[in-house]
């Protein structure tokens, strides 16, 4: 599933959650999953600025192989 790389890729990211339906299911989850992602956005990326404005998966996934 991994996470944002940037501020800007947190809305497409939000909304690839709230679009899969392995991940959860929604009632009219086409029109609610946007909504959800549009409306959590802004909190998400201020939570995201915190930690250095990305999701920090990627970096310890390759920190990681490389001690493979």
């Amino acid at each position: 599933m991994g996470g944002p790389r940037s501020l800007d890729d947190v809305n497409s990211y939000l909304n690839g959650i709230f679009a899969d339906r392995d991940i959860m299911q929604l009632p009219v989850q086409d029109y609610l999953g946007p909504f959800i992602a549009n409306r959590r956005t802004k909190k998400v990326q201020d939570e995201y600025k915190q930690i250095g404005g990305k999701s920090p998966i990627e970096d310890w996934t390759k920190i990681q192989g490389s001690k493979m």
